[in-house]
């Protein structure tokens, strides 16, 4: 195995729809008359307590795409553990359609260390970005031996471990891309347009991982130290990698303060696609995009 990549389930490979399951039946209805009845049964993933799921655009592609560079896929999700039992065989069942399903982990809210419920102290696992709930990937999902090559793949940088920040790839929230979705069935009734750019997550974590796994090779790096240079670039040496922190930065702070990924670069977005394409040649863009653009229309880079 070439290293670990470890996926977020919500906002990063699927967004709960929000809405009670009756509404499947018109979500249908508009989807099916603007993309056709293929795209809509390929996005939807099932429903689970009354709530209907949707996979984000590029989701499938993206975890079959990630095995066949070589890279053991696991799953960590802040969400109850029986559910995730429930959509994970889904997730992988779809995306692996008349293949061989790899074999998979998945740790869930069990697993994550809740600082609010007392699991341990703040101080401790809080780095760069504070939160309630960590996932911590030292001695849970790989040994420290293997931190190195292990990537998280992830919308909510909260989750991540003091000292285990450079492993996270991750990207614009996608916990509101459920209200694309809304807009793309009801239009401008509900919804929010807007929210484009988190429902295409998949195509970016494409394009993130494929630099990663490039500079790794070509500089002989840890698929974590290639990480930290494929996400910041030029700024990549203000990142603080060895567990140095910057005095006094710390939770919402450090995100005014170190380099931020480049949420809503269109480039690593057409990058991704273009992988993704190889395995599905019919994945595209939703909405009003036209990916031979420079950049995402004007109404995408609106703040919401």
């Amino acid at each position: 195995m070439r290293g670990t990549i470890v996926f977020d389930l919500d906002g990063t490979l699927e967004t709960p729809y929000l809405e009670k399951s009756d509404d499947v039946a018109a979500i249908r209805k508009h989807v099916v008359a603007r993309y056709g009845a293929a795209m809509f049964d390929r996005m939807f993933a099932t429903v689970l307590d009354g709530m209907p799921h949707f996979f984000l655009n590029g989701a499938l592609e993206l975890l079959r795409w990630s095995h066949e560079q070589g890279l053991e896929i696991v799953f960590f999700s802040n969400a109850v553990r029986s559910r995730n039992e429930e959509l994970c065989p889904i997730l992988m069942e779809r995306a692996f359609s008349g293949c061989d399903i790899p074999r998979y982990r998945l740790f869930s809210r069990p697993d994550c260390i809740d600082l609010n419920g007392g699991d341990g102290d703040r101080e401790e696992f809080n780095g760069l970005w504070g939160g309630g709930y960590k996932k911590k990937l030292i001695g849970v999902v790989v040994p420290e031996s293997e931190i190195d090559n292990t990537l998280m793949i992830e919308d909510d940088s909260s989750y991540a471990c003091k000292g285990e920040e450079r492993n996270f790839v991750y990207g614009e929230y996608g916990g509101s891309a459920n209200e694309f979705l809304l807009h793309e069935a009801y239009g401008d009734r509900r919804g929010d347009r807007r929210r484009v750019v988190p429902f295409h997550l998949p195509f970016w974590f494409c394009g993130m991982v494929k630099r990663t796994l490039e500079i790794a090779e070509s500089e002989r790096l840890t698929l974590a130290d290639a990480a930290v240079r494929a996400l910041y670039a030029d700024r990549a040496g203000e990142f603080p990698v060895n567990g140095e922190y910057l005095e006094g930065v710390s939770g919402w702070d450090a995100r005014d303060k170190i380099p931020s990924p480049p949420f809503k670069d269109f480039a690593v977005f057409k990058e991704g696609l273009a992988e993704l394409r190889t395995l599905n040649p019919e994945l595209k863009f939703w909405g009003e995009v036209d990916e031979t653009a420079a950049d995402w229309p004007e109404w995408a880079q609106e703040r919401f």
